[in-house]
């Protein structure tokens, strides 16, 4: 079947391959070319929608706090501070938000 359309390849590992494949078939889609346009179309939305919101796509790599400096004593000086990890969120290969960790 011929088209005007531009194409690509893409390649996924097995895990995102059957999650695609999932999504076809629960969304009832001829064919995985539609399937996968459906996924990416939903991807950039969402990736614009919080881009609108103020949020940056995609996050930010939150960096790690400098260690403790000794005490006098030599041993590091650990403050419930050093300890806290900032919260991150967990996306999909599509960009869609899944979890903040």
């Amino acid at each position: 079947m011929a088209t005007d359309r531009p194409r690509y390849t893409v390649s996924v590992d097995p895990e995102l391959f059957q999650r695609i494949e999932d999504f076809r078939f629960q969304h009832r889609f001829q064919t995985r070319s539609r399937a996968t346009e459906e996924l990416i179309r939903k991807g950039l939305e969402q990736a614009e929608r919080e881009e609108k919101e103020g949020g940056e796509y995609p996050p930010p790599i939150v960096k790690p706090r400098p260690a403790a400096q000794p005490q006098s004593g030599g041993t590091p000086a650990i403050r419930p501070a050093d300890t806290h990890f900032a919260p991150i969120s967990v996306r999909t290969a599509m960009g869609a938000k899944c979890a903040t960790v």
